[in-house]
């Protein structure tokens, strides 16, 4: 009897009753989801890869990781207690595959149990070819123009050559590399310094240090001027005597800075004849002698020699 009634009264009002307990367990659960929380992380994607195989195609440098759990638990957790990570390596064939993401924990995050983590994209379809790598040679990259009337003249990089590495495909197509851009606008002088060997390919890697050393050369620009027509002149000649020929102009050839040259005129007594020593009259042979100012240096002059005569002035 004891237990019919117990029977009856729980069939009393059964639905109130049955909807009471499942807001309860409603309730329950609104409770425990108010203290859960979700946090965000951007983390770097690392590839763990010890086989022969790599990407030929750009990944991710960043994945979006999210941390779900008792805001207490998972409050502590910070970016750098999870890894993301691909492993390459148990793959041994070339092809296209779609390679999970996952998320490694460490540290403080490791002793934790109670929470979940995703990681966005879960996965990543990649194409994966043999590792090349090869010498090729670095070039200096310079920008901009030196000062007006100069002029680069030499640029060194050490090492001139740099290995790199990567999917074939890329590195076979790679023929040198370039550096970090390096400024020469406006300058006069030469300087040094070291810079990064750029990578305008992120397929493709050098091996070991990408910095190098690098000098660069700058001097005025240098140019070649020939002057013609230009008068002998018969030097430390006796006033009483006077120079006759048939040759009685030359020309000559000098290398020196641009700004130099444009500012030089020859003067008159550039294609020398020394006569310091005639003492009379007669047919001399006698060489043309060019004097120019040290800023410039001659490349050639003419005549070379000249034969003349040397005359009495008549008196008149």
């Amino acid at each position: 009897m004891k237990i019919k009634k117990i029977i009856d009264r729980l069939a009393e009002n059964w639905l109130a009753k049955v909807i009471s307990f499942a807001l309860a367990i409603v309730l329950v659960q609104l409770y425990k989801g108010s203290l859960l929380e979700k946090k965000y992380f951007y983390a770097p994607l690392v590839i763990e890869n010890s086989g022969d195989l790599v990407p030929a195609v750009n990944i991710p440098r960043l994945v979006k990781i999210s941390v779900w759990g008792d805001s207490t638990v998972i409050a502590p957790i910070r970016e750098e207690h999870i890894t993301a990570y691909m492993d390459l390596s148990l793959i041994t064939n070339p092809g296209e595959y779609r390679i999970p993401i996952q998320a490694k924990l460490k540290g403080l995050a490791s002793d934790v149990t109670d929470f979940e983590v995703e990681v966005e994209p879960s996965d990543i379809k990649l194409t994966l070819e043999e590792s090349l790598s090869k010498r090729v040679n670095v070039r200096l990259n310079l920008g901009g123009v030196p000062a007006e009337n100069y002029e680069v003249y030499e640029r060194d990089v050490d090492p001139s050559t740099v290995e790199i590495k990567g999917p074939r495909s890329a590195v076979s197509q790679v023929e040198e590399m370039l550096t970090n851009s390096i400024q020469i606008d406006n300058r006069k002088t030469g300087f040094s310094g070291y810079v990064e060997v750029f990578a305008s390919n992120p397929l493709v890697s050098v091996a070991g240090t990408s910095r190098i050393a690098y000098s660069v050369k700058i001097r005025e620009i240098v140019s070649v001027q020939t002057y013609g027509r230009i008068n002998l002149y018969f030097d430390n000649l006796d006033a009483k005597f006077e120079a006759v020929s048939d040759i009685s102009a030359g020309n000559l050839t000098v290398r020196g800075a641009k700004s130099v040259i444009a500012s030089w005129v020859p003067p008159a007594n550039v294609l020398r004849v020394n006569c310091g020593n005639i003492t009379k009259p007669g047919i001399y042979s006698l060489p043309v002698q060019a004097v120019i100012p040290g800023k410039l240096s001659l490349i050639d002059a003419n005549p070379k020699n000249i034969q003349f005569e040397v005359r009495e002035k008549s008196s008149e």
